[in-house]
C-alpha cells in the first residue's frame, strides 16, 4: 500500500518562527547603513508617481445642454414652453373675456393694437401718390 498522509498528518512548523526571527533582528544593535537607506529612498521616490492628480480630459456638453442645465432641466424647459405657447395663443387670439378685467385693471377703456396686416394691404407695392412712376 502506499503512504498517504494527510494535512493533519504532517508536522506542523513551529508556528512562532517568524515572530522570533523578527524578535531575534529587533536586538541587533547594527542599524541600517546610511548608503542602504539612500538607495532604499531612491528607489521609492523613483516609483513614486508624479506630484497632482492625474488630468482628466472631460468632454465638453454641446450649446443646448449647457442651456437646459442652466433653466433647470427638462421640467423647467417644458413649462416655459408652455408658458410661451400659452402667451402666443393669449395675444393672437385676444379672447373677448380678457376685455373686462382689462378695462377693470386700466380704469378705463383698453385700447387693441393689431400688428397684424389686413389681407389686402402689399407691404411692398409702391403707391402713385408715394412718387413711384
Amino acid at each position: 500500500m502506499t503512504d498517504r498522509r494527510t494535512k493533519a498528518d504532517k508536522p506542523a512548523p513551529e508556528a512562532n518562527w517568524l515572530d522570533d526571527l523578527f524578535a531575534e533582528r529587533r536586538e541587533a544593535e547594527e542599524p541600517a547603513s546610511p548608503d542602504l537607506l539612500a538607495r532604499v529612498l531612491e528607489d521609492a521616490y523613483a516609483a513614486q508617481p508624479l506630484a497632482g492628480p492625474p488630468e482628466i480630459e472631460v468632454a465638453q456638453a454641446p450649446w443646448w445642454r449647457q442651456v437646459l442645465d442652466a433653466v433647470g432641466g427638462w421640467p423647467a424647459a417644458a413649462g416655459l414652453v408652455t408658458a410661451g405657447l400659452g402667451g402666443l395663443w393669449i395675444g393672437w387670439a385676444q379672447p373677448a373675456a380678457l376685455d373686462a378685467p382689462l378695462q377693470v385693471l386700466a380704469l378705463g377703456d383698453v385700447a387693441s393694437l393689431s400688428l397684424l396686416a389686413e389681407p389686402e394691404v402689399e407691404f411692398f407695392a409702391l403707391d402713385a401718390s408715394e412718387g413711384g412712376t
